[in-house]
């Protein structure tokens, strides 16, 4: 696979090194190994080494090498429509004429319709006609899947804090019937309905579906299209308050580098690529990366980022919800470094920001958010961990960043949850005993002060306190700080059940720039 020019020979230092720059390979070609038998000589690079590949794991290689006969599109033996699910065809053609009012296809028959989608299909070399496997994963009952795929397991997770269950959950439970078009259709307006809907107009019409919309369903519909559904993983979508995660089992099938550049149309699934194209979702034109950034710009929200995990195979697509340089992450960096933070330059803000946001960074992360070569990127944070700014675990191409100072996952401290953590009294500007506050010294206060109260509150002292400090509107991040209380206490287990004594700005929910303000009593 090596072309000369991938072979350099550098003298340094009055050595010479071999420079050998391994492309990567074609699916066509895959898999690449070593001795008789690929299913014993294949071998996969991981950042600490190389490991051999499994059986499965070579399976999948040759299945995506075939480029002409696409998985899904095999024709299943002894399943026909008494598999599929009626209810799921019927809203498919309902959002199919929704998006495709004069297409010629509304007017034919069902079973003509699904000759057409691809659901049934006649195979040109053998001449067997029957339910294809995409048929199956997008409109078959669950039992049906379940029978030729044990491993088909699509999950939806709301989960308002890491170290907690889930508050909403959307997976397999015998309630619905579990294929593909019924997950999208159930988890996409979720999804959605967390993104901001400014008001729009276009000509005298409103429109309710902004870039970022079409964005969250792109990236829905590619997970669905892309997954490889004969590895032995789940599919799984995440839902955090700062954040989505939607990940799909397999390999991405062109490197990362073509993902962001785009113009490159490789799917896995391409019958399935089809059907969800028919309800605007999934081009093929290579767009969809570029329609995912856009969105996200289009919000000024962080840049979407692809990582791949191995073993099991899952391809990782992370939706931040939130500003780079938000002004609450700003101030907590101030709070750590003092004022001359914001006199850093922009590039060092910009990693110094994401790594306060995210705990950890790589180099590989800042690439695709800065949008700078390795080594520029590999010289940026060696010099902030020089200046203390970062600090630095691992080695080589898995070494992780942090901010410096920061305990990385340990942000929380568990011993006090229940009352917030205590603070050095020495740090206070006014002094409150318990519940007698002197209430005008609260409400002149900026939010750069602090309250240092009683070591321990009842929940009702605690509760009271807040109340008074947001006769304004505040941040959860400020209320924390003027209570000299963790941020991650205040905003997940405080600010939530006060429902009863604030309103909030945004009626979002987990809105990134969310603020409280006491609400005003009925006279």
């Amino acid at each position: 696979m090596l072309k000369e020019e991938d072979v350099q020979d550098i003298e340094f230092g009055g050595a010479h090194f071999l420079f050998f720059y391994i492309p990567r390979v074609d699916r066509s070609f895959r898999p690449v190994f070593q001795g008789l038998d690929p299913r014993t000589g294949t071998f996969r690079r991981d950042i600490e080494g190389d490991y051999r590949c499994t059986p499965e794991e070579v399976n999948s290689m040759f299945a995506d090498a075939n480029v002409a006969n696409p998985a899904d599109g095999r024709i299943l033996k002894n399943y026909g429509k008494e598999d599929l699910d009626e209810q799921s065809i019927k809203q498919y053609r309902r959002k199919f004429e929704q998006y495709n009012p004069d297409h010629v296809w509304n007017t034919l028959s069902e079973d003509e319709f699904l000759r057409r989608i691809n659901v049934f299909r006649k195979d040109r070399e053998t001449g067997e006609y029957g339910l294809t496997y995409a048929g199956l994963l997008m409109f078959g009952t669950y039992s049906a899947i379940m029978d030729e795929n044990p491993n088909f397991f699509p999950d939806y997770q709301e989960i308002q804090n890491p170290k907690d269950r889930w508050i909403n959950r959307i997976y397999p439970d015998g309630n619905w019937e579990s294929n593909l078009f019924q997950f999208y259709s159930r988890v996409l307006p979720i999804l959605q309905n967390f993104l901001p809907k400014p008001f729009k107009l276009e000509g005298n019409a409103r429109l309710n579906e902004t870039p970022a919309h079409v964005a969250i369903r792109e990236a829905l519909a590619n997970a669905l299209a892309h997954a490889d559904y004969s590895v032995n993983a789940s599919l799984n979508v995440y839902k955090y308050p700062n954040r989505i995660v939607i990940s799909n089992p397999g390999t991405m099938l062109i490197s990362i580098k073509q993902f962001y550049q785009g113009g490159e149309s490789v799917c896995r699934n391409k019958y399935l690529q089809n059907m969800f194209m028919f309800l605007s979702s999934a081009e093929k034109a290579g767009s969809g990366a570029d329609k995912i950034i856009h969105g996200w710009e289009d919000l000024n929200w962080k840049r979407p980022y692809v990582t791949e995990r191995n073993r099991p195979n899952k391809v990782v697509l992370t939706l931040p919800m939130e500003s780079l340089l938000d002004e609450s992450i700003l101030s907590s960096l101030t709070g750590i470094f003092g004022n001359e933070v914001e006199q850093l330059p922009r590039l060092q803000l910009q990693t110094l920001a994401l790594a306060y946001s995210e705990e950890e960074i790589t180099n590989e992360r800042l690439q695709y958010a800065l949008d700078l070569h390795r080594t520029d990127i590999t010289h940026l944070l060696n010099d902030m961990c020089k200046k203390e700014l970062l600090a630095a675990t691992g080695y080589g191409r898995g070494t992780k960043y942090h901010v410096s100072g920061m305990n990385v996952g340990l942000n929380m401290d568990t011993s006090n949850a229940n009352m917030g953590l205590n603070m050095d009294t020495s740090e206070a500007n006014i002094e409150i005993q318990g519940s007698n506050m002197d209430s005008s010294s609260i409400h002149n206060m900026d939010s750069s002060s602090s309250i240092v109260t009683q070591k321990r509150y009842n929940k009702e002292q605690l509760r009271e306190i807040i109340s008074t400090i947001c006769t304004d509107w505040r941040t959860a991040e400020e209320i924390a700080k003027m209570l000299g209380r963790n941020l991650k206490y205040i905003k997940n287990f405080v600010l939530p059940k006060m429902g009863d004594l604030l309103e909030k700005m945004y009626d979002i929910p987990h809105h990134p720039r969310q603020k409280y303000r006491a609400r005003k009593s009925d006279k």
